[in-house]
């Protein structure tokens, strides 16, 4: 204790926990003093009450001064002290209203004053009311503690003797240790919180006076600085060192905000071991969670796979500048696409970290990729009237006369089988020709209240599926659409072909579900084929892309047109364990 300032606030603490530990052990010691006195008062009432319906009060009523030599009285004394000792008191007496003994298990002979109890007349008088009563503790005749219970004795005339019962010597022996264990308690608490007063103390004016030299180093720039032995007056330069230097931090810590927040771009930058250190408003927006600080940016990339690898490929030091990523499935899922670009943090020639940038560019993409889908509508739609009059004709009449050879070749296996195929494909072309003047858009929208989950199931039942291959159409009553009907089915159809074609081999399931969600109708169509490859998740909706042998790249691209067409939108999701998931949104009617 060489400061005198901390050799006085030593002492005053020492002072107020001398005071407190002093005002708590009286206060707790009182308190279970009092609950004690309580709970033992209520037991010697009850004792009270039953010893006192044990009483002959005529035969007890007669006893005077002198009669202890009488075996009568030898005989009710011992009843009640056997009835004492078995509940547990010390004493058990009879006495009337003048506060005479008739009978009592104690020194008291018959017609003996109990003077004891003139300091307890209240509970005595409260008994003679015909209301048991306890008693607090008190002094008795010889000056020892007692507590005591009191208890009509009631016969026809009323009540004319009282029983009263002592607590025994084993309550004041327990009170008696419960104050010295207090005592004890304070005692030993006392000298624990000094010691621990003084250590703490000493220990707070050694780390504020190496706090304060290490505060004051870097506010000058020296961010090395480590805490060195107490100067004088530790409090007051480090508030004054410790005020500047949180000035200092806080505006470099609104201008480097600002100028992150002002960003278009998301920015996120790591230390040497991944955690994120620096992360800006649109990387918050852009991410959707607002816990980036201090997690490792694997961590923040989980639920992205894409950005995942990136990430993974940027901390390994590999080369990651301009590479697009898809968050949230790309496009084809209705997610995102960003452009990003890693690079490493350098301080003083080594590596300190990375810098990760992400610019959202889905406009852009979406705006390309529309212009790229006009580009074709328009080239297809300046051939598509001529093209469909010059095949459509010529294909009607070459179905007709197929269909007149049936007859002539039904008993030929082999020319039978030849015009079936014939038939094929002249249908298979026709379905072309009605999907290519559907995405061409030569037609205007027939619009009429159409029943989903009715135009649903009619889809399904039209189509062969095979036993493997089961089908189930759910949909909510009521779920209705104001739609051109023909191209709706014509969409639906298209999407339960391509899941039949996916499970003809393998078998498996398909589930279309209708349902009514917030502001918007939405048709599920869910299979567990084997899914889309990763790689063709974002071509199979472009026109003519397709990866069948046989199709036409025609029947994706027709879903969304039809989709466009509605003012809906497409959703498309393939996990990487399998299936596939096609969610058509439309508006929901007002």
């Amino acid at each position: 204790m060489r400061r005198p300032a901390f050799g006085a606030l030593l002492l005053a603490i020492l002072g107020l926990l001398t005071a407190t530990e002093l005002a708590l052990g009286t206060l707790v010691y009182r308190r279970l003093r009092e609950a004690l006195e309580a709970d033992l008062g209520r037991r010697l009432v009850h004792v009270s009450q039953l010893l006192a319906t044990g009483v002959d009060a005529p035969l007890v009523d007669q006893f005077r001064d002198g009669d202890e030599a009488l075996a009568a009285y030898g005989i009710v004394r011992e009843r009640l002290a056997a009835q004492a000792r078995a509940a547990g008191v010390e004493r058990a007496y009879v006495f009337d209203r003048a506060l005479a003994t008739r009978l009592d298990t104690g020194p008291k002979a018959p017609g003996s004053a109990l003077y004891a109890l003139l300091a307890n007349r209240l509970e005595v008088e409260s008994a003679a009311a015909g209301r048991a009563a306890a008693t607090r503790l008190y002094r008795g005749e010889d000056g020892s503690l007692r507590l005591s219970a009191f208890a009509p004795v009631v016969r026809e005339g009323g009540v004319g003797l009282l029983v009263g019962v002592d607590a025994s010597p084993d309550f004041f022996a327990s009170l008696a240790a419960l104050r010295r264990q207090m005592l004890l308690l304070g005692g030993a608490s006392l000298a624990v919180a000094g010691l621990a007063a003084m250590l703490i103390v000493r220990q707070v004016g050694e780390r504020l006076g190496r706090v304060r030299r290490a505060v004051s180093r870097a506010t000058r720039g020296d961010l090395t600085a480590r805490a060195e032995v107490a100067g004088a007056d530790e409090i007051g330069a480090l508030g004054r060192d410790l005020d500047a230097m949180i000035a200092t931090m806080v505006d470099a810590r609104d201008h480097f905000a600002a100028v992150l927040g002002s960003l278009e771009a998301a920015l996120l930058a790591t230390d040497t071991s991944g955690v994120v250190t620096v992360a800006n408003a649109s990387a918050r927006r852009l991410l959707g969670r607002d816990d980036l600080l201090g997690r490792p940016l694997t961590e923040v990339c989980a639920d992205e796979p894409a950005l995942g690898a990136f990430v993974r490929v940027a901390l390994a030091g590999g080369q990651t500048a301009g590479a697009e990523v898809a968050l949230g499935g790309g496009l084809p899922a209705g997610g995102r696409v960003v452009a990003a670009s890693a690079s490493p943090l350098v301080r003083s020639g080594e590596r300190a970290g990375l810098a990760l940038s992400l610019l959202d560019v889905t406009e852009l993409r979406l705006l390309e990729r529309r212009a790229r889908s006009n580009e074709r509508l328009a080239a297809l739609g300046g051939m598509a009237g001529g093209l469909l009059h010059e095949i459509r004709n010529p294909l009607a009449s070459m179905m007709v006369y197929l269909d007149l050879l049936r007859a002539p070749l039904a008993g030929e296996a082999e020319p039978r089988e030849v015009l079936d195929r014939a038939i094929a494909d002249g249908e298979r072309l026709a379905r072309f020709l009605e999907d290519f003047q559907i995405f061409a858009g030569l037609r205007p929208l027939r619009l009429e209240t159409v029943d989903l989950p009715r135009a649903a199931r009619a889809v399904a039942a039209a189509l062969a599926w095979p036993p493997a291959v089961a089908c189930s159409v759910q949909g909510e009553d009521g779920v209705a659409l104001v739609a051109d009907r023909r191209l709706l089915e014509h969409a639906l159809r298209n999407l339960l072909r391509n899941a039949l074609e996916a499970l003809t081999e393998r078998g498996g399931r398909v589930d279309v579900v209708v349902a009514r969600e917030e502001g918007v109708v939405v048709v599920g169509v869910t299979d567990d084929g084997p899914g889309i490859p990763a790689e063709e998740v974002e071509r199979i909706l472009d026109p003519l892309f397709t990866t069948k042998s046989r199709g036409t790249g025609l029947g994706l691209s027709i879903v969304q047109r039809v989709l466009e067409l509605h003012g809906g939108t497409l959703r498309v999701e393939s996990p990487a364990g399998g299936g596939a998931s096609f969610r058509l949104r439309f508006p929901a009617p007002s």
